[in-house]
């Protein structure tokens, strides 16, 4: 016995006693060497079967291979190397027709894709046996076989096809299709409904065979054709079809509706064949006949407003690009332009971003327009004329958008033309740039800064100049982001960009503008020294500071700097003045930086370098003046962050401008030295020195990393950063300067610093000499200093690393914090070598330095994991091959050698696991505070920190760590898996146990060892272990908890289904369901449909049936038991959950043909008896009936009617959940308990079921009447005759016969009643609709008789139940016909019959017959004649009633059907209000009448909307009836407008208006309140049609009339008339008219 190691299992002592079976056994007499395969690693696999191959033949090879897997002593996953070595057609084929394993048919489907493609493609196909093979595969495939060879077969090469092997696929597809099959062809034997899986093998299919199947509706191939393949494989028939036929909207029912969807793969998806002599590509002829016939005529069914982004746009953009010929291009333009102007509305979804068409049309006319003849300038103008023309951008946004869009797109000599053409028809009225002035508006609000100083200077100048002198307020700049110049305001407060500082910027170089500028500074510095206001002082010195950055001197920059030192005294103002907003702009740096004139970089002259010498004058006295606020009582550091950010903000912008020049301009190194850093370098060590002084601390400005560390994370607009080699040599020659000079920094707070010893630097350590990251290649020789510094650390001597660490505290004082950083070193080290072989040896030798220097500390194997972790943490990005310990590449758990297939041996799968090591202490050395030093900046004034080292500790992975990448070899695989089940076997499997300890209670890792190899470990081992663990807890003796036992083994099933031969679960899997109800939670688990689509044909069909069969025995076993003798017998023996799921598996199942469902299906529902059950059975039966509409098979469709047959009593049954026998029928009789009847406020659920299934319009003609009139009609009519004789016995209880034929007039279920007439009416009697008019008339207005009859049950039955409570409990009796009498009021609430005058006719089986609207018509008349003599009464139900009655505009079957009701309505309403006798009766019935207005405001809708002058005058006879009531008209004005505006078109609103607007002249009388309304009425039809106004013919004509009436109310000597005809268009409220 062997004892595993404690990190295997805490606490346990275990062995092993492993017999090795035969499905793994080694088979030393075969040619092949079984053993050796299957622990072989992909290459050394490879090298044996290239040996086997040419020993014998691949059939004789295959056929091992194949046995070999078939009895799991190779895994499947070794048949794709061998596929792949052999190159054998004879393998594939025989690797596609075994049956055992699925994943050597999926990797031989891969290998036949392969084959497939290539020009000998008829071997394979030969070798399968052509079509008949192919269809004795697919016979018995698996679903997902089925779909992975249809991919397979249906993937073609693009750009080369073969004819023959075309055909083939069409004789596939033509044999498994039904459509396709005749007596003589060849015909598949598989009746599964697979159909959208074989319409996978179109796009292989010929382009003639894919055109012919596309023109054929009625072929329901059609409708599962993916047309993002027809497009990638077929571009040229799908093109054709487009230019042919046009596009299909979605809307339009038809099967190629997605072709739209696939538009984007037309243009980019095409082969790259060569272009033509127009330089024209496929794509591009493509695209210019579709835009050439939409401008001649409109394709159909394209979107008009993708016509321009979605074909004009790529057409032009690729003309451009592949230099098409200016007539060509030209032609693209004008004939988008003549699209445009016929289809108006395309405009409004047009848009100027990149790769629009406007976008490349401004590129175009930037490039060509100065050169060419005035065609294309022409051309943009008229575009952005009828671009400008649309609603969308008459707002100062959308026009700001479209300039700032195409402004990049233009060259800097266009802008100036873009900004004009843009304002001229941009705005309303056009407004030209070169006509401002006093008088004139300006285009715009708020214009953009960026406009002008991206523009030509001059332009740009003479454009500013305008406005300024035609706005006096100076208010039309938006303001810019806050590093700008340009976000200040004119004045405190404004919301405005001061123009005279962009005037200032863009007049730099003119004449006068210096002085100007001086002038303007002066005048704010003034105003700045006399204002009383703090925040007008900050304002008005930050305003002369961006003046004096705008004239770009750096003389007068320097002297307002000098001026503002005034404010260091002020706590509010120096946070303004000197805060990042004033002195971190964008064109502050460029300023500083002394090499940006503000047009482009200079550095020619060589005086140039007293304009950086100026500029470090000016960081040298902002220094100053930080350095001197610290006298200050109100002093704070925070103020003066930004002047110590903007140093680091100005080298940055030096580096970039002097490595623009060096590597574009070619200036010497020497020159940008001498001119730019000379200077810059005496500067900075200058500041720093200052800076490290003690009084200057506060400042926080004493870092070691020095002025250049702050500010980092705030570069303007850096990403990354270039540097040239003069760049170079400043910073290695700063970094060497500010190493002598933090020599004697240090010395000075410690004298001790200036003796210490290697390694310890005296100065800065390498991480701190320069803040820039110089770790690159382009470094390399240009940086001696600092590349002699970090050799030096990670080349450290040897005695130099064994140097002990200082005890005396004087020495660590000195030290400090100033540690170099190994880590740092390293990679600057390192990553300056190229990239390449030169980088890694360097890494090498590196390595080799660092085992050296630790060899006399530590065993080799802890040195190797203790430099691991500085090396992979200095070079992350870097693919390390760094050496690992013998220990970490030992493999385990691995099996050990078996002399004999039946021999016995213990095994610890932890006998080979190395031995963990514990850390252990090492004494701290030099090196050591190198490797902890941080490579962040250090702090100056930080003590010492010894380090505490140790080595790295080992703790080898657990067994069964399957996510450690280092361990995926086939042999530990193996061993992984032979481990995990040994242990999951040793649970409680007391027959069989080889553990000697059982389960812990705790969560296993073994379980996801088996879950992440499932496909590697053998089933029938697998199935083994599970059955043995089950049959463990069924044994009555068994203590370990039955809940945990129970969930592993079904964890372990449930895994078992995804295994590579899930067919030898099935069996275990149906017994474990049919005998264990208690795991129902698992079922689902269990038999899922992925494991049926991986089972064949055959063995999915037979796990179904036996399944059933086993439901069947368990319900017969239920039914015929007799009495249950224990509470444990009552339970039902199979769960309905597990019946109502094998239901749901069958419904639309893929993996059975359905005749084969149809039959599970029906024999089950004859065995249950619950009313679930039913239902999912049901469910299924009908959504199969669904599928029978397919051509082939219409006897289907009958044998599915006829199973339907056994729902007839059951829903015919007066309670669906309870069948009603003649024995209980004789017990009710005399006097037993009341039978339960079904009342509730919804449809029975089988009933439901059925009539959601009749009344789909998808659902063909021919099955949706047979099952209405064979299925609903006698069931309804079998529940009818059971409610009669319901109602008969129970009266014939309290001796009542004589009220039957009153209380049999009340349906036993209304609401299913409700139901079948709102869902089928066309197929119904008309005897339906009468017995709910007879139930809503009595509803309406019960007689008498009706209610004592009611009254007299529901005494008798509350004295039966008082003397026995059981004879009515649970049976709905007392409360069927008391519920009758609190409907009254809500009876038109869940359904009425007028509503089905409106019904949508959306195809002819579904109108209503002329004889059916009659009848209808005629209810509903009765039903109003009842509401309007009892209206007093009814009052509430008569809205529920005229509600579906009316319609709206242009609805033909309102207008036919339900118009005339209203209209006799209204008759018989004004007939009672106009009869004397009831006028005049007081006691008039009912006491008062339905309002005529709603009748008359509902009728409106029936007048035509070319009626308009007959619109106009019934509302205005409308409004004159409410001016006459004298009634307040409010309500029903507002409910007058409300109808017009939703039941008339804009066209037709446009006229009534007209109508209504035009006022009579009543001389000099006033205006009368109808002409108040009138007008107002008008106004509010004009203002909502403006918004839906479009560009057709008919709705602009309608405007121009307006546009008369309109010019009339503006004339108007009546105020309110007058304003509405100058606002014209814009919303005016109704309170105006108070």
């Amino acid at each position: 016995m062997t004892t595993c190691s404690t990190s295997f299992y805490p606490d346990t002592n275990w062995s092993s006693q492993l017999r090795v079976p035969p499905v793994i056994a080694i088979r030393n007499g075969a040619a092949l060497d079984i053993g050796a395969i299957r622990v072989a690693k992909h290459g050394v696999l490879a090298q044996l079967f290239v040996k086997a191959r040419d020993q014998q033949s691949p059939v004789e090879n295959t056929r091992q291979i194949l046995d070999a897997v078939r009895i799991e002593s190779l895994p499947p996953a070794v048949v794709s190397t061998w596929l792949s070595v052999s190159q054998s057609d004879e393998a594939v084929a025989m690797a596609l027709k075994q049956d055992c394993s699925c994943l050597v048919r999926k990797r031989a489907m891969v290998e036949l894709g392969r084959k497939m493609k290539r020009p000998s493609w008829e071997s394979i196909w030969n070798a399968l046996g052509g079509v008949q093979g192919m269809l004795a595969l697919f016979a018995d495939f698996s679903v997902l076989e089925i779909k992975q060879a249809c991919s397979v077969l249906g993937r073609r090469n693009r750009g080369r096809a073969f004819p023959a092997h075309e055909r083939c696929v069409e004789q596939l597809l033509r044999a498994l299709v039904p459509f396709y099959q005749h007596a003589s062809s060849p015909k598949s034997l598989d009746e599964r409904p697979l159909l959208h899986v074989y319409a996978r093998l179109v796009p292989g299919c010929s382009t003639n065979f894919v055109a012919e199947l596309l023109d054929q509706p009625d072929n329901p191939l059609v409708a599962h054709i993916d047309s993002a393949h027809i497009a990638r494989y077929h571009p040229a028939l799908l093109q054709r079809i487009i230019h042919q036929f046009g596009f299909v909207h979605s809307s339009a029912g038809n099967n190629d509706r997605r072709c739209w969807s696939s538009y984007p793969r037309l243009t980019h998806d095409l082969p790259s064949n060569k272009r033509d002599a127009t330089v024209f590509s496929p794509t591009m002829h493509f695209l210019s006949k579709l835009l050439d016939g939409n401008t001649s005529s409109k394709i159909v069914g394209l979107p008009g407003g993708e016509i321009v982004g979605l074909v004009s746009a790529p057409l032009l953009r690729l003309a451009i690009k592949n230099k098409v010929a200016e007539d060509n291009i030209m032609h693209i333009i004008n004939a988008t332009l003549k699209y445009m102007e016929r289809e108006r509305n395309a405009m409004v979804w047009s848009c100027s971003h990149i790769g629009s068409f406007l976008y490349n049309l401004a590129l175009y006319w930037s490039r060509r327009g100065a050169t060419m003849h005035l065609a294309i300038d022409h051309a943009f103008s008229e575009f952005l004329r009828l671009y400008g023309a649309t609603q969308r951008h008459e707002a100062y946004d959308n026009t700001v958008e479209v300039i700032s869009d195409l402004f990049p797109a233009v060259s800097r000599g266009h802008r100036y033309a873009l900004l004009r053409h843009v304002t001229e028809f941009f705005t309303k009225p056009g407004i030209n740039l070169n006509d401002l002035g006093p008088d004139k508006p300006l285009a715009f609000h708020r214009w953009s800064c960026r406009w002008f100083i991206d523009m030509n200077p001059s332009e740009a100048l003479d454009l500013l100049k305008r406005p300024i002198r035609a706005r006096t307020d100076h208010n039309f700049l938006s303001l810019e982001r806050k590093d700008s110049i340009f976000s200040q305001s004119s004045m405190p407060g404004g919301r405005y960009s001061d123009p005279g500082i962009l005037l200032t910027y863009l007049s730099k170089g003119q004449e006068g503008a210096m002085t100007q500028a001086e002038n303007i500074t002066h005048q704010m510095q003034k105003k700045s020294a006399t204002s009383r206001e703090q925040a007008d002082r900050a304002f008005f010195a930050k305003s002369a500071m961006f003046y004096a950055i705008a004239s770009g001197s750096m003389a007068l920059y320097h002297e307002v700097v000098t001026w503002s030192r005034r404010y260091i005294k002020d706590p509010m103002t120096v946070r303004v003045v000197f805060g990042s907003g004033s002195i971190l702009t964008t064109e502050g740096i460029e300023l500083l930086s002394g090499m940006y004139n503000g047009k482009l970089h200079v550095l020619a002259t060589a005086t140039d370098h007293l304009q950086v010498a100026k500029g470090n004058r000016i960081l040298l006295d902002l220094f100053n003046l930080a350095c001197s606020s610290l006298k200050e009582p109100s002093f704070n550091v925070n103020d003066w962050d930004a002047v110590r950010r903007i140093y680091r903000l100005v080298i940055e912008r030096r580096i970039r401008t002097a490595t623009f020049l060096q590597h574009r301009d070619h200036v010497s190194e020497e020159t940008i030295y001498n001119q730019v850093w000379r200077d810059t370098l005496k500067v900075l060590i200058e500041l720093e020195r200052t800076a490290c002084k003690p009084e200057h601390g506060r400042l926080c400005f004493n870092s070691a990393a020095g002025p250049l560390s702050h500010g980092t994370p705030y570069s303007i607009g850096i990403k990354s950063i270039r540097f040239s080699s003069a760049s170079y040599l400043f910073l290695d020659t700063l970094a060497k300067a500010r190493d002598e000079l933090w020599k004697d920094v240090r010395s000075s707070y410690s004298p001790a610093a200036t003796s210490l010893g290697q390694p310890w630097p005296r100065g800065l350590p390498v991480q701190c000499l320069v803040p820039f990251d110089l770790g690159n290649s382009e470094a390399k020789g240009f940086t001696p200093f600092l590349s002699s510094r970090v050799a030096k650390v990670v080349f450290i001597n040897e005695l130099d690393s064994e140097a002990g660490i200082p005890r005396d505290e004087e020495t660590r004082s000195a030290i400090g914090a100033f540690v170099h950083s190994y880590q740092t070193s390293l990679r600057i080290h390192i990553l300056q070598f190229p990239e390449g072989r030169l980088r890694y040896e360097e890494v090498a030798r590196a390595w080799q330095h660092a085992m050296k220097i630790t060899r006399g500390r530590m065993e080799e194997r802890e040195a190797i994991r203790f430099w691991r972790s500085p090396f992979e943490g200095a070079l992350p990005f870097m693919k390390l091959d760094l050496p690992m310990t013998e220990m970490e590449c030992q493999e385990y758990p691995i099996l050990p050698p078996m002399d004999g297939e039946n021999e016995t041996q213990e095994w610890d799968p932890a006998s080979n696991q190395p031995a963990a090591i514990k850390h252990r202490q090492l004494p701290a050395r030099a090196i050591d505070c190198f490797l902890c030093q941080s490579p962040s900046i250090i702090n100056v004034f930080a003590s010492f920190n010894e380090p505490r080292m140790t080595t790295l500790p080992f703790e080898p992975s657990p067994v069964w760590a399957i996510r450690d990448c280092k361990r995926k070899s086939a042999a530990v695989e193996e061993g992984l898996i032979a481990s995990a089940l040994l242990y999951i076997d040793s649970t409680d499997n007391k027959g069989s146990r080889t553990l000697a300890k059982p389960f812990p209670s705790s969560y296993t890792p073994a379980i996801e060892v088996v879950r992440a190899m499932i496909s590697r470990i053998p089933s029938s081992l697998l199935l083994s272990v599970v059955t043995g663990i089950l049959s463990t807890s069924n044994e009555p003796g068994h203590s370990d908890d039955n809940t945990t036992t129970s969930a592993i083994a079904c964890s372990l099933l449930a895994l078992s289904t995804k295994s590579d031969q899930p067919q030898l679960a099935c069996n275990l899997i149906v017994r474990t369901i049919v005998e264990r109800p208690d795991t129902s939670a698992w079922h689902r688990q269990f038999l899922t449909r992925n494991l049926l689509c991986r089972l064949s044909a055959t063995n999915s069909a037979q796990m179904l049936m036996n399944f059933a069969k086993a439901i069947e025995a368990k319900l017969d076993e239920q039914s015929g038991g007799g009495e249950a003798k224990d509470s444990k017998a009552q339970q039902p023996a199979v769960k309905v959950t597990t019946v109502k799921y094998l239901a749901q598996l069958l419904n639309e199942s893929l993996f059975v043909s359905p005749r084969e469902s149809l039959s599970i299906l029906s024999s089950l529902f004859r065995k249950s008896t619950h009313r679930d059950i039913h239902y999912a059975m049901a469910e299924s039966m009908l959504a199969m009936l669904a599928g029978t509409a397919i051509p082939g098979t219409s006897d289907l469709a009958d044998l599915t009617l006829e199973a339907l047959q056994a729902l007839i009593p059951v829903v015919g049954r007066l309670n669906e959940r309870t069948g009603i026998q003649e024995k209980d029928w004789m017990a009710f009789g005399q006097g037993a308990k009341i039978l339960p009847i079904e009342d509730k406020d919804s449809t029975p659920p089988l009933l439901g079921l059925l009539l959601e299934h009749a009344s789909k319009s998808t659902l063909s003609e021919t099955v949706r009447r047979p099952l209405v009139e064979d299925i609903i009609l006698p069931a309804y009519e079998i529940s009818r005759t059971a409610y009669n004789r319901w109602v008969a016995v129970l009266l014939s209880r309290f001796n009542a016969p004589e009220d039957l034929e009153i209380l049999s007039s009340i349906p036993l279920r209304p609401v299913a009643l409700a139901a079948m007439l709102r869902r089928i009416p066309e197929l119904l009697p008309e005897e339906y609709f009468v017995e709910w008019h007879n139930y809503v008339k009595t509803n309406l207005a019960p007689s008498t008789d009706l209610s004592a009859a009611i009254y007299r049950l529901a005494d008798n039955l509350r004295s039966e139940s008082t003397s026995d409570p059981t004879l009515t409990q649970d049976t709905n009796a007392s409360s069927h016909w008391m519920r009758f009498l609190d409907q009254r009021t809500n009876i038109f609430g869940a359904f009425s019959l007028a509503s089905l005058l409106q019904r949508p006719q959306a195809r002819s089986s579904l109108c209503l017959s002329d004889r059916l609207i009659s009848l209808l018509q005629k209810l509903a008349l009765e039903q109003a004649d009842i509401l309007i003599k009892e209206f007093d009464k009814l009052n509430r139900s008569w809205r529920d009633f005229l509600a579906p009655l009316r319609g709206c505009g242009g609805y033909e079957p309102w207008k036919k059907n339900c118009a005339p009701i209203l209209d006799t309505i209204l008759v018989r309403v004004e007939s009672y209000r106009n009869d004397p006798k009831w006028r005049y009766d007081p006691d008039r019935k009912p006491q008062f009448l339905p309002p005529s207005f709603d009748l008359r405001l509902a009728l409106i809708a029936a007048i035509g909307e070319d009626e308009h002058v007959k619109i106009a005058e019934e509302v205005l006879s409308l409004l004159r009836n409410i001016i006459a009531s004298g009634r307040p008209y409010h309500h029903e004005l507002d409910q007058i407008k409300s109808r017009i505006l939703n039941s008339l078109g804009t066209a037709a609103q446009v006229q009534v208006a007209c109508c209504l607007g035009e006022l009579e002249d009543n001389n000099d009388a006033g205006p009368l309140v109808i002409d108040f309304l009138r007008v107002d009425l008008a106004h509010r039809l004009l203002w909502k049609a403006d918004q839906r106004r479009d560009g057709s013919e008919a709705v602009r004509e309608a405007f121009e009339k307006s546009e008369l009436i309109l010019s009339d109310w503006s004339r108007s000597k009546i105020e309110e008339f007058r304003m509405r005809g100058l606002v014209r268009f814009d919303r005016v409220a109704l309170t105006d008219f108070d």
